[in-house]
Formats: structure tokens, sequence, C-alpha cells
């Protein structure tokens, strides 16, 4: 075959084989580009001709009359072509076409008349993709990342042609037909890699991540002619960066944070002046550092330094995939807060240099949300605050884990104090000022500090709890104790304490309706049936035998009314007062780090401040 514009026919035509190399990426399309995928389809077929895109194939081998071929790129839209096929091969034979037309156009884009399939996939996914996509087998168990994603583009076609009849059909087969596609053959993996990185013009753009694998593998090659070695061994360590990002994906959807995570634990960044902040331009920066090798003619340390940048890459995407398959409960704290970008590449770089069960990587996640919860949520700086300082941190970390505390102690301290802190919490309108998820977080910490520290002993609340989003009996709400719409209670409290007129409950609504000591946490279910009704209903129906033991004991701060109790400004009072000593012992005592009322200090790195 030679370079050119092909149509489909003079591509797919029975003799011609393609495979997809093991250091490529798995299957990446998402529900968006098979929507274009499909709509460009159905909505152009009045064309005499339709531009599939460019394609880069290595030229593999050529017995007898058939040829073999590696996509060097375009597997993703070959991959889509081909499944589009097989489902509309199948809703041809439903229709009643003639077997005759449905086995052509078998033959020629999924297996041929001799059982070859035209199109090979990984060794990970090939049998899946023979077997239950392109086959009749269920799929009952999917074990990549990539597996899945085909399944879903075979499921989405074959809802969306079930849908055509046959009109629809004709046109989609005179389009294919119609398709035009510019190949281009390569003859050699490095000519592969100098062309790679301009040439994705449809689907997924290019990530930083395949643009820096094609960059590096062209440059490794400049100064040396044993291309072969070099080449081999960064396709295999991309090919295990990629196997290890698909598993955590669905966790981690942004490879591109990863690789910039990377940059900023292992490299020598700074600021010049040419990037203020280098780790913000890490592309660029890279890619100085090989023209300068390039430019000396230094092959030595051009190598090194390719050698050592893949290498700490493969390492972070590793190390985060074992940090993320099995988060440490500190960690799982973290993400639940949010803000965690800036934590990001201290926590990879600490959770390599520790050994064993991760002590000291559980002790850093702890610190790191302490500080997150105190700067980020309660005293609500913005997420660039200290940003830079942490990632100096990260990168001048060398394993000394004890100097690493100290660090981040005085980085917190050094931003607002203990009492600021605390006196954020104690403020009246705590409930408005804070959004639902801070105050979730404050309170689920909570009851799981009472679970652990107050007998009955009692397992905590898993984190799923807390982020739960759509079951109602789990999502947590934030319950006021004297109700929002309470007036009359509310009327009477006053009336009560303060010894002021019937008819005060603005007063009530302004000093202590929205007071810390006035809420608890409540499943939104259980929430909206207590609706607006006096505390001692709520004690007595439904607090005392809930399974949180923060509205367990509710009771306890009940003040004494002759035969019974009530629950009063004293004891709102009383509960806030609780509460703040459990924050101080949370977010402020770092005793359990060896930190005692130490004199720390730690410079914030100028334009890190806001």
């Amino acid at each position: 075959m030679d370079n050119g514009r092909k149509s489909i026919n003079e591509i797919f035509n029975g003799c011609k084989f393609f495979s997809i190399p093991y250091y490529q990426r798995g299957y990446a399309w998402g529900d968006k580009q098979l929507l274009d995928f499909f709509e460009d389809f159905n909505t152009q077929y009045n064309l005499n001709s339709y531009y599939y895109g460019t394609i880069l194939l290595f030229n593999k081998d050529q017995r007898n009359e058939n040829e073999y071929f590696e996509i060097v790129d375009g597997q993703q839209r070959i991959t889509t072509l081909i499944i589009f096929v097989s489902c509309m091969i199948k809703r041809m034979r439903e229709l009643g076409y003639k077997e005759s037309q449905c086995n052509k156009l078998y033959e020629h884009f999924i297996k041929n008349e001799d059982g070859l399939y035209v199109l090979s996939l990984q060794p990970d996914d090939n049998d899946f993709f023979v077997t239950r996509i392109l086959g009749n087998e269920k799929a009952e168990v999917i074990n990549t990342p990539s597996q899945a994603k085909l399944l879903n583009a075979k499921n989405k076609f074959s809802t969306w042609l079930n849908n055509c009849n046959n009109q629809q059909i004709d046109e989609f087969l005179h389009k294919i037909y119609s398709t035009n596609i510019l190949v281009y053959l390569i003859n050699s993996q490095v000519e592969s890699a100098m062309i790679f990185e301009t040439t994705n013009d449809r689907g997924k753009p290019l990530t930083n991540l395949e643009k820096t694998k094609s960059y590096l593998m062209y440059k490794a090659c400049v100064l040396t002619e044993n291309t072969d070695q070099i080449i081999s061994n960064l396709q295999s360590r991309f090919n295990q960066i990629y196997r290890d990002y698909e598993e955590i994906e669905n966790l981690f959807p942004d490879e591109n944070a990863i690789l910039q995570y990377s940059f900023i634990a292992y490299s020598n960044w700074g600021s010049t002046q040419k990037y203020k902040k280098e780790y913000q331009h890490y592309m660029e920066v890279m890619k100085d550092k090989v023209e300068e090798f390039i430019k000396q003619g230094n092959r030595k340390k051009l190598n090194k330094y390719i050698e050592n940048y893949t290498m700490q890459i493969q390492s972070s995407f590793e190390t985060l995939k074992a940090m993320m398959k099995n988060p440490c409960n500190q960690l799982k704290d973290v993400i639940s807060i949010g803000n965690i970008a800036n934590f990001y590449p201290l926590l990879i770089k600490c959770y390599r240099y520790d050994d064993g069960k991760k002590e000291n990587f559980s002790k850093v996640c702890h610190l790191c949300e302490i500080f997150s919860f105190r700067v980020y949520v309660i005293l609500k700086y913005l997420s660039s605050k200290a940003q830079t300082t942490w990632y100096n941190l990260a990168r001048d970390f060398k394993g000394d884990f004890n100097l690493l505390y100290l660090q981040i102690v005085a980085l917190i301290k050094s931003i607002d104090s203990d009492e600021k802190f605390i006196n954020k919490l104690s403020s009246k309108d705590f409930f408005t000022e804070y959004d639902s998820t801070s105050k979730n977080y404050f309170f689920w910490k909570y009851e799981n500090w009472l679970r652990e520290n107050e007998q009955p002993v009692a397992t905590p609340m898993p984190h799923s709890d807390l982020t739960e989003k759509q079951n109602k009996k789990l999502k947590l709400s934030i319950e006021h104790i004297v109700a929002q719409r309470n007036g009359n209670e509310k009327s009477r409290i006053i009336t009560d304490d303060l010894k002021v007129q019937v008819g005060q409950a603005s007063k009530f609504d302004k000093e202590y309706l929205h007071s810390i000591g006035n809420l608890t946490i409540d499943p939104q279910s259980a929430n909206s049936s207590k609706g607006k009704q006096d505390v001692e209903i709520k004690l007595n129906k439904y607090f005392v035998k809930a399974p949180y033991k923060c509205q367990n004991e509710l009771s306890d701060f009940l003040e004494p009314d002759g035969k019974s109790q009530k629950w009063t400004i004293k004891s709102i009072n009383n509960r806030k007062e609780k509460l703040l000593k459990f924050a101080e012992k949370t977010w402020c005592n770092f005793k359990h780090f060896g930190i005692i009322n130490k004199n720390l200090e730690i410079s914030i790195e100028d334009g890190d401040e806001n």
C-alpha cells in the first residue's frame, strides 16, 4: 500500500491486517467521541465522499497477498469504525439484508474468509475484543478500563442502530464506502515519534503525556545511531505508565496533572527570567533542557536526562496508583475536603520514600488535612494560598520526615493562629457562613471522634457516608436542633432564659439559631421528617434512638426545669464549647508529631500569599 488518500475499499479489502502496538494506550473513546462519530455518518450521508482523517501505519510485514501494519496513530478511529461496522452487520441481518452482502462486509472489516481478524488490539484486550465485542459472547467480566470503553461503544452503537430502518442503513453503507482516509506509511519507529505529535486531528486531543512520549522518543535518537534499544526502553516504560493509569482513570481522570506533579516532585525547577514559576510551564522547561543538551552535542547528558525524567514519570504514576487504589483513612480525609492538588506532589514523594506500613505517609496526610480544613475551609483562603510553598516542600523533600513535620506545622501557624481558627468556628452565623460539604465534614469528624473516645466505642462512619450524594437515607445534611421555622419554641427559650417578652424569636435567630452548638448531622430523609417539631419531641422520638452518637448525646446538654429537662441557650453554649474543644484537639494539637510549643518559622513564597 502506498501513501496518499485511500478509499475504505482500498484499505479494508480482506487482505490488509492491522495491529495496535503493545506500548500504545488502550481504547479510550467515551460518549462524546462516539456520538460525534455516529452523527458524522448520520448527518453527512449526502456528501459524495467523507474524510475520516489521517492514519499512520508502520509497514510491518507482507506475506503472499496479505499485508500487515502496526497502527502508529489512528487506533481509536479504526477500532471505532470496526465496532460500528460489526454492530451494523448485526442490524442488517435483523432487517433481512442478503446474507452475501452481510458476509462481504464481515470479511472485509471483521474477519476474512481464512479466519484472520482484520484488527488485533493489545494482548490484554484482544481476546475480549474478538469474543465479546465482535463476537456474541456475553461480557460477564471486565478486566481493564479499556474493555469497559469497548463494551460501551458496542452498546451505544447497537442502541442507536436499533432505531434505524433499511433506508438509514443504506445511507450508512453509502457513507462508509465513500469514506476516504489519508494514509501515511512510515519506515521507522523514530520517524513515527517525530510526526506523531502533529497528526492526531480527530477524536480526543493528544495529552501532554502522549506529547512527552513522542517528543522524547524522537529526541533520544538525535545524537546516537543505536536507536532500537532506546526506543524499545521508552516504549516499554510508557506502556507501563498507560497500564497504571488505566487502573485509576476513574479515580483520577487528569493524566496531565500527574505528569505535572511528577515534574514538581522530582525536577530541579525554580523561578527564572523566562518563567516566573517553572512548574506552570513544565512541558516547555523539559523541552528547553533537552534542546540545550542537543545543542551542546552532549549525548551522555541527554540520555541520562531522558532516562531519569521518564523513570520519574513512571514512578509517579505507579505510586499514585498504589495510593489511590488502597488509600489510608488520612488520605481519604484530604480527598473528602477537596483542594488536594497542592498536596499531591509531596504525597507522591512521601509515599515512595516511606517504607513498611506507610506510617510517615499517613502522618503527612494528616497534616495536609489539618492545613486544608483550617486554611481553605474555615479561614476561606483561595486554593492558591501557599501553593508554591507546598510545591517547594515536595521538590526539596529528601526523606527526612521529622523535618517535614516541622515545616508543615510552621506553615500552618505562619498563616493564622489557632485562636483565629477557633474563633471562626465560634461564629454565631456558622451555619450560613459555610457550605454543606464543610459543615458535614466537621460533624462527620466529630461523630467519629465520639465513637473512638467515648464509651461505648463504636465502628467509625465510613467515608462513603460522608460522600453519598444519591441515597437520601444515607446522604448527610445539617439539622437545626431548635428548628429554623419553629418561632414559638424560639420565643419560649428567649423568654425563659433572658426574661424578655414573648415574640422575640428574631433575637434567637441572630444570636443562637445558626451557632455550631445548635447544629448536628442527620440523614436527609430523617431531617425532613422532623420538620418544625420542638426539641423535646426530637430528642424523645428521634435523637435518643438515632444511629449517631452526636445525636444521642444531646440529652446530656438538657437543663433541669423542675421535674423535667429542656433545651436552653445554656445547652447551646455548652455544646458549642465541647465542639470547640474537639476542634482544638483535632486541628490544633501537634503533640503526636513530636512538636510541642516550638518556635517554628517558614517563609511563604512571594506571590503565593493570596
